[in-house]
């Protein structure tokens, strides 16, 4: 079965604050969301007292108070600083609200999105809550335990593609989901998967079940609906690998781009150094005489600067990543399409998106299948122009590509690979998660 995440259909709340012990086990799994450069944007506050609540709630004009209210906060200072910073920061925070749906619907914790129409209100609870200038406001859930845990699914159909734009799908969406699969283990298991897969296709059965979970996930209705490309003939990929590496060699050779790169990696250094998390792990490595670990963590982050700034960046792109597309057996294309009501897309939509990806990624992992992102495809206008051609994407065509992921099965015994600190590390759920207010 698939892992579907939705909110609850008026879910009956008891009234009782969800416990301290919940909340840190429901944000241990937020935290390990994936986000471009590890920017890890999400913060959280979590308020569980009434008055409080009716406060926040007042200034949307909301009359039902749950038990719990959480602000989801993205936090502009740390998103990726690449050209589409605005919206991969909502995608990130979308992500972390899936794994803390996910996380809820197995602990018997209910939830649903409140809205928050205008910016004025924005800035209302922002205040209110002592929040600083660089967050924004992504979204509110009300959360609680739920009397009886009879969820339902919303079922409907799903659109998809096969292979480009001109062969349009559609599967219908089950109205079950998986309940035994545990969170607290799966989460942390799905990492990105930086080697070969197996040369096998993947399974009906899977590709079905990775389907209805990207495309039933999401937590606001009546946005933009989220819709998939999956391509695995093997001749096309090799061609999506081609158009990989001019992206990323014209991308990252930029020399904007290149400058703002280095000081998101300064300010990630400088951050980890002041909250001593990157220190501490390495002092453990050491610790446990595991050199060799400690010495790949090394490498592992001169490898940051180098294959950016010389000639050394062409060869890897060409032979090693490029060659790692090549040789998958899947890619899958997130596409975002506004509805019918609007013409662009907003915040809630971006957020849908980061649900979906995130479902799918987990679902990847259930049945031992390897994800890696091909984000820098996106990267930039000229990249983009590539793969419209390459979907064969109409000339009117309203939404937008959001992100591309290759997919494949790998081996369960190999050993997982040495990734540095930088792309490891998780900023643990204290210092994302508030109580009351921010301060």
């Amino acid at each position: 079965m698939p892992v579907i995440l939705q909110p609850d259909i008026n879910p009956s709340f008891i009234d009782k604050p969800v416990s301290d012990y919940d909340l840190q086990r429901l944000f241990e799994t937020v935290i390990w969301a994936p986000s471009p450069f590890n920017s890890q944007p999400w913060e959280f506050v979590v308020l569980r007292d009434k008055e409080n609540i009716k406060k926040i709630l007042q200034a949307v004009d909301e009359t039902d108070i749950p038990p719990n209210l959480i602000v989801v906060l993205n936090n502009t200072v740390r998103k990726d600083p690449g050209p589409n910073a605005a919206r991969l920061g909502f995608i990130s925070v979308g992500a972390a609200i899936a794994n803390f749906m996910f996380s809820a619907k197995y602990s018997n914790i209910g939830f649903y999105p409140v809205s928050v129409k205008y910016e004025k209100n924005h800035l209302k609870i922002l205040q209110h809550l002592n929040v600083p200038g660089n967050m924004v406001l992504s979204c509110l859930m009300a959360a609680g335990y739920l009397e009886k845990n009879d969820r339902e699914i919303k079922p409907a159909k799903g659109k998809y593609y096969e292979d480009n734009l001109s062969r349009p799908k559609e599967i219908s969406l089950p109205e079950y989901s998986r309940d035994d699969i545990n969170p607290f283990v799966l989460i942390p298991k799905r990492k990105s998967y930086r080697k070969k897969f197996l040369r096998r296709e993947v399974d009906l059965k899977h590709r079905r079940l990775l389907l209805e979970s990207g495309l039933s996930s999401f937590m606001f209705e009546r946005t933009a609906g989220v819709e998939l490309v999956l391509v695995d003939d093997r001749l096309r990929i090799r061609k999506l690998a081609n158009l990989i590496y001019d992206a990323a060699y014209k991308v990252h050779m930029n020399s904007g781009y290149l400058k703002k790169m280095n000081v998101w990696i300064r300010y990630s250094s400088e951050e980890k150094i002041k909250n001593a998390d990157g220190i501490f792990i390495v002092f453990l490595n050491v610790v446990k005489g595991k050199i060799l670990k400690f010495l790949m963590w090394i490498i592992e982050e001169i490898k940051l600067f180098l294959p950016l700034k010389i000639f050394h960046y062409k060869k890897l792109s060409k032979d090693y990543f490029s060659g790692l597309v090549a040789g998958s057996p899947m890619i899958c294309v997130f596409l975002l399409k506004p509805d019918n009501s609007k013409n662009n897309l907003e915040p809630e939509d971006y957020i849908n998106a980061g649900v979906s990806i995130q479902s799918l990624l987990l679902a990847a992992t259930y049945c031992n299948i390897g994800a890696q992102f091909l984000s820098v495809l996106v990267d930039s206008p000229e990249s983009r122009k590539n793969i419209d051609g390459f979907l064969n994407v109409p000339g009117d065509f309203k939404g937008e590509i959001i992100d591309i992921l290759r997919l494949g099965y790998i081996d369960p015994g190999e050993k997982p690979r040495i990734l540095s600190v930088s792309s490891n590390i998780r900023r643990p759920s204290e210092k994302i998660l508030h109580k009351e207010s921010y301060t």
